[in-house]
């Protein structure tokens, strides 16, 4: 061998053995972990299993129409009367809104206003026309009154009424409120 260059250290069988013990304890140590973790861990871990059911809550909103007068004077029935309306001729129809319906109370709160048509040269106040609000799971009614007066001076107009059909609709606008 070349004086320079030292000669290989040979390595006793004593110091192999603790090379491989070494290798052999972290591979163990890791297992142990590995081991300790998967048993720790799924002591967290559960599965539930089952049904439910999911119920949507359901609005009710009703109108109903109550009394109605001519010029004070009760009347039965609105059908065929605007046909025969003189100018200075007044009706009022009283109308009741409700969180109930034939099922149940609304289980949502609501809001609602009432919408009157327009047939000329009548004119339609409606004292529900703003936005009025039902409460849920309570019930309330509230009682709101359709006035048609055929104003005085319409007497030219007088003729586009005599011998027509007219249907009276009040529309009640209804939507959710979010509590």
């Amino acid at each position: 061998m070349n004086r320079h260059t030292p000669a290989p250290r040979q390595t006793a069988p004593r110091e192999r053995r603790r090379g491989l013990f070494s290798l052999r304890a972290l591979a163990l140590y890791l297992l142990l972990v590995a081991l300790v973790s998967v048993v720790s861990l799924s002591r967290y871990s559960t599965t539930i299993a089952g049904t439910t059911t999911v119920r949507v809550a359901r609005p009710a909103i009703s109108l109903t129409r109550g009394d109605i007068t001519l010029n004070g004077t009760p009347i039965g029935n609105l059908d065929d009367l605007l046909q025969y309306l003189l100018p200075g001729d007044v009706i009022t129809c009283q109308y009741t809104v409700s969180n109930q319906d034939a099922v149940g109370i609304s289980e949502v709160k609501m809001r609602y206003k009432l919408i009157a048509p327009s047939i000329e040269p009548l004119v339609f106040s409606v004292d529900g026309a703003e936005w009025t609000e039902l409460p849920h799971s309570m019930p309330q009614s509230n009682e709101h009154t359709v006035t048609i007066t055929f104003p005085q001076e319409s007497y030219i107009a007088a003729a586009g009424l005599v011998g027509q059909e007219r249907i009276l609709t009040i529309t009640l606008l209804a939507e959710q409120v979010n509590n």
